[in-house]
């Protein structure tokens, strides 16, 4: 019966029939001689909760059951439990559970590269002071054998932005050039091309700065760090001897009527001085 019911769940799961995958889940969570079925039942309706986006509901179904799983399946229900645990902002409740999976399933098993990757996030929120060092930790287990993976790019950015933050500009500009664009996701992109330019220009490379915030300025124009960056990349031009591109870019500056003021008259200064 348990088995049936099992299955049944997971058909109308499949048709799209929660409801009724509910009610067969709950039969067998809920009724005695049923246990050996019942790790597969918590992660089939934890699982479902979480599609449905009913976080609460998801670490209310993982806490009532004292029933662990085995190996991979244990993982995947720690797993579950713990992308809850983020979406609840339950960071370090999450972390614990991620590093959990990590001792749970050996290294070369995906499920302990993403719980690596979600704890190194974790610990990013929570705690910046070793940053760096637990970003060169996961590198070393992972880097060399998923080289492209969008993951490792983004705890590359972590590093990056971690070290820039903390005014280590060389160091910084060294971790950025490791970085793919292309391997990062849309919303990790603009923040990196803006970040990049700005921690090249500090570190004297400002035809490097110049490629990354003409990148930024070009597919982000509407975002709000674009008069920062042209500021920034109209510095450059000075710099490198392109006065009149300087000009252009303290001019679109100076002639936006969404321009920040300070900025605004900066702009109409520095306009000058290059003219002049």
């Amino acid at each position: 019966r348990a088995e049936a019911a099992l299955h049944a769940a997971i058909s109308a799961t499949k048709l799209g029939r929660l409801d009724v995958a509910e009610t067969y889940l709950k039969f067998v969570l809920e009724n005695p001689g049923m246990e050996s079925a019942r790790p597969d039942a918590q992660i089939a309706l934890m699982e479902n909760y979480y599609a449905a986006k009913k976080y609460k509901e998801v670490l209310g179904i993982y806490k009532k059951s004292t029933l662990k799983a085995e190996g991979e399946k244990e993982a995947v229900r720690l797993m579950v439990a713990a992308r809850a645990m983020l979406q609840l902002n339950q960071v370090s409740e999450a972390s614990k559970l991620f590093h959990e999976i990590e001792r749970t399933v050996p290294p070369e098993n995906d499920l302990a590269f993403q719980a690596s990757y979600y704890r190194l996030n974790c610990f990013f929120q929570i705690e910046g002071t070793y940053v760096t060092e637990q970003v060169d930790a996961f590198l070393q287990i992972y880097a060399k054998s998923r080289p492209n993976d969008a993951r490792i790019h983004t705890a590359l950015l972590i590093k990056a932005e971690t070290l820039f933050s903390q005014n280590k500009i060389p160091a910084a500009a060294e971790v950025y050039a490791k970085i793919d664009p292309e391997l990062l996701s849309e919303s990790n992109r603009p923040g990196f091309l803006y970040q990049r330019g700005w921690c090249l220009a500090e570190a004297g490379d400002n035809q490097g700065s110049i490629r990354s915030l003409s990148e930024f300025v070009t597919e982000y124009p509407k975002d709000e760090r674009i008069y920062q960056a042209l500021v920034k990349r109209a510095k450059c031009y000075v710099e490198t001897g392109d006065t009149a591109k300087a000009i252009v870019d303290y001019d679109l500056i100076a002639a936006a009527a969404k321009a920040p003021a300070d900025l605004a008259s900066l702009a109409w200064l520095e306009s000058a001085r290059a003219r002049r």
